[in-house]
């Protein structure tokens, strides 16, 4: 398909070129505004979504397709849309404004892109412009089914050649962006009103109801009419398909408009399908009654074999047909990895689980052999529903004189998925377009059928159930909290190996899902959840360093995204001994007045002295004594959190003594021995007593205590 701008007079030279098979007017693409109202950003949770994951799809490029942005700097002053937006032009009107405004709203971080698009070659365009852009989201609300030629018309029984907008689209989600679009607003149901751009469907195989003309009511009845009132100077278009080849019909189908007594026809569309043409027929016909007409679209078969028919009539004000059907979507709407949504009116509360009456339904029928064999599938098309009816600035600026207010169609709904798409994507950016898709819509909430359907698709959207339920902070076991107090969160298990595991409680768990726990970001272990509290034990295999550990949990649960991380639990790792520093300092002669033997330790960390332990030997002259009723008697305290004081209250404690500090029986408040297994031993003289008996410990004491071990050569420390 080429479009382009060729001059009146040029065009019968065209149209005889070799290759060409029909000239015509484009497809414009219609929008999707309806007559109804939404709130989707708390409807569909996106805002507790952005308030558990602090995600705002910051990053993330959504690009919109629309007929534009005319006004769309009105609002920016308001805060409903940034300063900045990346655009190819404004396009007409101001519909893709309302729908970027949606978008801003969900993701508020979200880089912004738009182009507008008239027709289908637009259409393409626009999705490669978008493309090269390096956007990560599409959203659109076109559709192009009706054109003036088949050539400029999206086909409704395949998805058409490589250079058609549903092939486009395609190709767009393989390079990893994520395609939201509206199914479109044709399934207006008959309710006895005009309905101002009414767009209406039937779909069915042919039924003869005699003289070739199709039956179109399947209850029994015959009807070769198909009713609806167009309103006096309204236009309508009808347009007929049928699954035939894209070019390459050779049954012949013939479309017409008869009057209420089904006696003559006001318009009809009679081209020849003879093996080349396309199975294709459209009539325009304006109502220059004076009055509103009853009308009937007639299909007969002129020749051929029985096909499946598809109808559309697009007025702008008529009534909806006497009989409709759902099978609606085409073109991009029937592309299995494009994301298709449903529309629910905001006034739906609480329940929020009725669509909308134009919403247009799914299934999509795809031909794959559009042949003799009439083979085909039915795509579950419509994927899920978002909310339509939004408050939009653009709606209110001058009283709403650029667009209008409440933003009413599945137009609105299409960017509340694409939204949320971007707010996942800011969450997890490895996502694939399919796995956005399937968390999207193995979430959303069940509305009708139980599972799929093909109103409301998988449910109405819910962006918080897209995202795993958060599990409590981790607890560490009290078995390995080691050292001194088994509730400080302070160990000497480092996970390195197979004894050194660690163990925690986690709590708030759901049944089924696989809770994990994390050391400052890395995986130490896991368990599943069985919807209570769940005790995970450490891998062994990851070495946690000294110092303080953040540990976190994450609870994943199939078809969700891992749940945010848990509050933290700091966990204490010190696998050092301590040790002595320095050299211990003997008594405190003011605080003692050397009446109590006392040697006072320091470390390089905080201990615990509770089971402290040492040896006392004496020197008599000839070798060191193990004094054990002494050891007996001494006692340990802590001056200082790093320091344990020895000290022995005895009168017949003096001389040249040596002090044993026994590894093992002092550890740090990890739990860790004193030096690793090394005995710490110190020597250092103490006396008590009046040497030259004048009534007075002091300093002549001290000198002949000196003098006498000097001469009898004892070992002296300090």
């Amino acid at each position: 398909m080429v479009q382009g701008w060729v001059s009146y007079e040029a065009i019968d030279a065209v149209a005889a070129e070799s290759g060409v098979t029909g000239v015509g007017l484009p497809t414009y693409g219609m929008t999707n505004i309806g007559d109804y109202t939404t709130a989707g950003d708390g409807i569909l949770n996106c805002d507790e979504l952005r308030d558990v994951t602090d995600k705002d799809g910051t990053g993330i490029k959504v690009g919109v397709i629309s007929n534009g942005i005319v006004h769309w700097e009105e609002v920016i002053a308001s805060g409903d849309l940034p300063s900045q937006i990346t655009y190819s032009s404004l396009g007409s009107y101001d519909e893709g404004t309302g729908m970027l405004e949606i978008i801003h709203d969900i993701a508020p971080g979200a880089e912004l892109y738009f182009v507008p698009a008239d027709t289908s070659a637009h259409m393409v365009g626009a999705i490669n412009y978008l493309e090269a852009q390096g956007v990560d989201v599409i959203v659109d609300d076109l559709t192009f089914y009706i054109g003036q030629t088949a050539t400029t018309t999206e086909p409704y029984f395949t998805d058409g050649p490589s250079s058609s907008v549903a092939s486009t689209a395609r190709e767009a989600v393989g390079e990893g962006i994520v395609y939201v679009t509206c199914p479109g607003n044709w399934q207006q149901p008959y309710d006895g009103y005009y309905h101002y751009y009414l767009k209406a469907h039937w779909q069915g195989d042919y039924s003869d109801g005699g003289s070739g003309w199709n039956d179109f009511d399947t209850s029994g009845s015959v009807d070769t009419g198909n009713g609806f009132y167009v309103y006096n100077g309204a236009t309508v278009y009808v347009l007929l398909q049928w699954s035939d080849p894209w070019p390459g019909s050779s049954n012949d189908y013939d479309l017409y408009l008869y009057n209420s007594a089904l006696t003559s026809p006001y318009a009809s569309s009679t081209i020849r399908q003879t093996g080349s043409q396309y199975p294709w027929e459209l009539i325009t016909w304006t109502n220059n009654a004076g009055s509103s007409q009853l009308v009937n679209l007639r299909v007969k078969k002129y020749s051929g074999s029985a096909r499946e028919l598809e109808c559309l009539v697009y007025s702008n004000l008529s009534s909806s047909l006497q009989f409709t059907t759902g099978d609606s979507l085409a073109s991009q709407q029937a592309v299995e990895e494009v994301i298709t949504s449903a529309a629910i009116d905001a006034a739906d509360a609480p329940e929020y689980d009725t669509i909308e009456p134009f919403s247009s339904w799914g299934p999509s029928t795809i031909y794959t052999d559009l042949g003799n064999n009439q083979v085909s599938e039915e795509r579950e098309s419509l994927d899920v529903s978002g909310i339509d009816g939004v408050h939009t600035k653009i709606g209110n600026v001058q009283g709403g004189i650029y667009f209008g207010d409440p933003f009413y169609g599945t137009s609105a709904s299409a960017p509340h998925i694409g939204g949320i798409a971007a707010l996942l994507l800011d969450i997890d950016d490895t996502l694939s377009p399919s796995e956005v898709a399937d968390l999207i819509n193995g979430n959303a909430v069940d509305l009708l059928a139980s599972g799929y359907d093909t109103t409301s698709g998988w449910g109405r959207a819910d962006a918080i159930a897209t995202i795993s339920a958060a599990v409590g902070e981790p607890d560490l076991d009290p078995s390995k909290d080691t050292g001194a107090s088994n509730s400080d969160d302070l160990t000497k298990l480092d996970n390195s190996s197979a004894d050194k595991k660690l163990q925690f409680t986690v709590s708030g768990t759901v049944a089924g899902t696989t809770v994990t726990l994390f050391a400052d970001g890395t995986e130490i272990g896991s368990t599943a959840g069985n919807g209570g509290s769940v005790s995970i034990l450490t891998d062994g295999t990851h070495d946690l360093a000294d110092g303080g550990r953040s540990i976190k949990a994450r609870q994943s649960e199939t078809g969700k995204l891992p749940s945010v991380a848990s509050s933290p639990l700091t966990v204490t790792v010190d696998t050092l001994a301590p040790s002595v520093s320095g050299t211990p300092s003997v008594n405190d002669e003011a605080t003692h007045r050397l009446r109590v033997a006392s040697l006072e330790f320091a470390f390089n960390e905080d201990v615990s002295a509770d089971s402290a332990a040492l040896e006392i030997y004496r020197y008599d002259g000839v070798g060191w004594n193990e004094l054990t009723s002494w050891q007996e008697e001494s006692t340990f305290t802590q001056p200082q959190a790093n320091k344990a004081r020895w000290e022995m209250d005895d009168e017949e404690v003096d001389g040249s003594l040596r002090v044993k500090l026994l590894s093992g029986e002092l550890d740090d408040l990890a739990g860790n021995p004193l030096s690793d297994g090394t005995d710490y031993t110190h020597e250092f003289l103490f006396f008590r007593g009046d040497f030259d008996l004048d009534d007075d410990v002091d300093a002549d004491d001290i000198d002949l205590l000196f003098r006498a071990v000097y001469n009898g050569n004892a070992p002296v420390g300090t």
